[in-house]
Parts: structure tokens; sequence; C-alpha cells
């Protein structure tokens, strides 16, 4: 009996489901058929059929910067081609690409699931080129890189790498050195234990908000303020309507202690005796003042 490998015996036990037992198990499909490809719209092809899980192909020769393949599927053998995406052999990009420029021979692969047939299909074409093509179907996944999020669930992927080399497996992780984790962890642990300043903290915060919102409530008293102050008058002299009045006290010394203040009549008297200080120069006698001399 044959010995199959893994991929194999699936294929074989899917055969065996659809058209009966089979003694030979499928294998990778292997094509250069149109190749080398010398003329604009040229192509190589490979009909992969039931089984296939990816496909890689290889383009050497005489393959300049003035052409351009295109990697092309069809899902039944016949009809329409479509764009295959694939990523360069050995590529540590996951950006896959359906196109590639000449200017030096390249190898790329690609998933082929539910792909009946596979092309490499060249346009534009540099004239003077010979691009030889060889194309594979292969039975096994592509190995490519995981471009979408994986499902729900527990998934396993191997080993994973970070991009500075350092595998990622937690077996494998240095630890840091130093101390630094640990005594952040301590701190930490210090900072929880203390939940009484936190909890003084949080009540001095609770009081502040309490006593600004006092303030702000208090509206009415600031506008009465503002009023008042707006009242003081400006420095210099003004008229009596735009100045302050000023009540002085029943009990302050300016309004009781008057004793040495003229009265009225006394003031009367000094403004008529002295209207009648004639003007300076010589006047009639009616005019003059007399003057009694001893």
């Amino acid at each position: 009996m044959p010995t199959f490998q893994n991929d194999q015996w699936q294929e074989a036990l899917v055969s065996i489901a659809n058209t009966g037992i089979a003694t030979t198990p499928p294998t990778d499909i292997v094509s250069t058929t149109g190749s080398p490809i010398t003329a604009d719209q040229g192509v190589v092809s490979a009909n992969f059929g039931a089984g296939v899980a990816s496909w890689s192909t290889e383009a050497t020769g005489t393959f300049s910067a003035g052409t351009t393949l295109f990697f092309e599927f069809q899902l039944t053998g016949s009809g329409s081609w479509y764009p295959a995406f694939g990523v360069p052999i050995g590529s540590t990009s996951d950006v896959a690409v359906s196109s590639v420029v000449g200017g030096a021979s390249v190898t790329y692969q690609g998933n082929a699931a539910g792909f009946q047939a596979f092309r490499v299909r060249a346009h534009p074409f540099a004239g003077g080129d010979s691009v030889t093509v060889k194309i594979v179907g292969s039975l096994a996944t592509d190995g490519g890189f995981v471009s979408k999020s994986l499902p729900p669930g527990t998934n396993s992927i191997g080993s994973v790498t970070a991009n500075g080399g350092t595998n990622l497996n937690t077996s494998l992780l240095a630890l840091e050195s130093g101390g630094n984790l640990a005594t952040l962890v301590t701190n930490t642990a210090d900072l929880l234990a203390d939940g009484d300043h936190l909890a003084t903290i949080d009540s001095g915060i609770a009081s502040l908000i309490t006593n600004t919102a006092d303030l702000l409530a208090d509206g009415d008293n600031l506008a009465t303020i503002n009023t008042n102050t707006a009242n003081i008058p400006a420095k210099g002299s003004t008229t009596k309507a735009n100045s302050t009045p000023v009540t002085i006290a029943t009990d302050d010394t300016l309004l009781t202690n008057t004793t040495g203040l003229a009265t009225q009549t006394t003031l009367a008297s000094v403004q008529t005796n002295t209207a009648n200080i004639p003007a300076k120069g010589s006047a009639t006698s009616a005019n003059s003042t007399p003057v009694v001399i001893a």
C-alpha cells in the first residue's frame, strides 16, 4: 500500500467520499504550459482541479522593467478571470499583490482554495523579453501571512516573533532586570493600602466643590457689590450730581464745636462794611470814607 502524507490522506478521504476508493493520492500540479512568454498578453496556465490549496509561481529569464505579470484565477476552469493575490516567497510582509513589475526574477505564492485554474499573464510586454514561468498548484496551504482578525475562541498560531526578532513565547521572555517591575508592584500595593489618605483627598475635593457651588449661588451679593463700586466717583473735581454725598455724624466735633464760628448776622455786617471801602484812586466826597483827624 502506498505511503501517504497527512495532506494526501485528507485528500484521499475526500476522494473516497466523492468517487469511491482511490489507491493513488492526489499530487501537486506543475505547469509550464505557454512558457516562455515572448509577446504582450502571453500567458502560462495551469488547471488545478479539486484539492489544490495554494499556488506558487516563478518568473525568470529576460524579465525587464517594461514587462508586468498579472496573477489570475478562474472559479470553474472556464469563463472570467479574476485577480489572484500573493506575496513574495520568503517575504516578511503580508501586503499581497496581484501583479509584479519586472527587473529581476521573482517567486510568489498565494491561496488557491476554490480555484479551478490559474494563470500568469503579461501586459504590457517589453520587446526583447523572454520570461520563463513555472506554476505549482500545491495540496498544502501557502504558509502565508495573517492579514485578518483571528476568529473567536482558541486559536493556535505557533511561535510568534516580534519585528525585533524576539520570540514572544512567554516561557522564553527574559525578565526585566534591575528590579524596577518589583518596585512598581510594591509601590502600587502601598498606594492601594493608603485608602484612608485617598478617602481624605476625596472628601476635601467634595468640600471644595460644595463651597465653590455656594459662592457661585451668591450671584445676587456679587451683583450688589459690583453696582456699589461702580458708584465710586473718579478722582478730581466734579458736579454735585456726579459726587458722592457724605453725612457727618451728629457726635462729630466738626458739627458741635461752633462757638468760634461767626454768626450769620456778623457775616452780613462784615459784608456791608467792606462794601463801603472805596476803590483805589481819587473820588468825590460822597464816594469817600470820612477820616477824623484827632
